[in-house]
């Protein structure tokens, strides 16, 4: 839409990623969706997928993964 300051194709590389409590999150500070397709992580010698999601404007998503709790 008219109005909106960015570049879509773009903020999949503005997200944030953390670790909380042994679960990533990720925010969202722009004004588009941003779908991820899956999440592949390596941690201890394991590799785990995790199914995508869409992550809304200026939200957060919380992925759990059993590989990261002690």
């Amino acid at each position: 839409p008219s109005g909106l300051v960015g570049d879509a194709n773009k903020a999949a590389e503005s997200l944030i990623w953390n670790i909380r409590n042994n679960h990533i999150a990720v925010q969202n500070s722009s004004p588009f969706n941003v779908s991820l397709v899956s999440l592949t992580l390596e941690h201890a010698g394991k590799k785990s997928t995790i199914e995508g999601e869409m992550i809304n404007p200026f939200s957060s998503h919380i992925f759990a993964d059993k590989y990261l709790v002690p």
